[in-house]
């Protein structure tokens, strides 16, 4: 019978005796006939097939706004929200130069700020994350809540619960009424802030979830019960 691999190394010591002695003649069958071989290279392929197929499933888990997931976009749009508000809070922005408010620069600053709130709100309504939205909807309360005070500066509310300016009114507004409403700590704008990191803060509570593929993710990166 001609032998496809080596087992020499079994014959050569007192060490591969005392191994002969422990093995059956099934065992010994099974070697000669390359049985053993064949079984380590069904195992090496199906490891293969098994690390493409987790490295298929992390790739679509990661372009989705599963629960177990961080959701990039609402992530990406709170912090743009944050800065923005940052940018109203700057003390030049509101003082007169040359006796004369700079409204360009004011008008610029509220509708960046109005743009990054849009996207957040468009971010959270496209999240899978139930806990994101019912924390969002404070944000859109408060919204609801300082409409009639919006609207009196030219910013409107719309049916998506999106904000929208008018251009011509808004540049006619009163100064102060600009000002109390998107700069200082217990401003409209501020309080936006406060309640969009609250949407982040919980996004990243209940990251440590299921996910839509019956597979586990945290934080670390562990990954528990692969197959439900």
């Amino acid at each position: 019978m001609r032998f496809i691999n080596n087992y020499s190394f079994l014959f050569n010591n007192s060490k591969s005796n005392n191994l002969m002695n422990s093995m059956n003649y099934s065992d010994m069958a099974l070697i000669r006939n390359g049985a053993y071989s064949k079984l380590v290279k069904a195992q090496y392929s199906k490891n293969k097939v098994n690390n493409k197929t987790d490295n298929s499933i992390n790739d679509k888990i990661n372009t989705m706004g599963t629960n177990g997931l961080i959701d990039t976009k609402v992530k990406s749009s709170v912090e743009s929200l944050q800065s923005k508000v940052s940018d109203l809070s700057i003390k030049d922005i509101w003082d007169k130069k040359d006796g004369e408010y700079d409204i360009d620069k004011i008008t610029k600053s509220i509708k960046d700020f109005i743009s990054s709130y849009n996207d957040v709100i468009s971010s959270v309504d496209a999240s899978n994350n139930t806990s994101v939205k019912q924390s969002a909807r404070w944000m859109k309360s408060l919204t609801n809540t300082m409409n009639t005070s919006l609207k009196r500066v030219g910013i409107n509310l719309d049916s998506d619960n999106k904000l929208s300016v008018d251009d011509e009114k808004i540049k006619t507004a009163d100064i102060k009424e600009l000002k109390a409403l998107f700069s200082g700590d217990f401003s409209y704008a501020n309080q936006i802030a406060d309640k969009a990191k609250n949407v982040q803060s919980t996004m990243l509570k209940y990251s440590n979830t299921y996910t839509n593929l019956g597979t586990y993710f945290n934080m670390s990166g562990s990954w528990f019960n692969t197959k439900i």
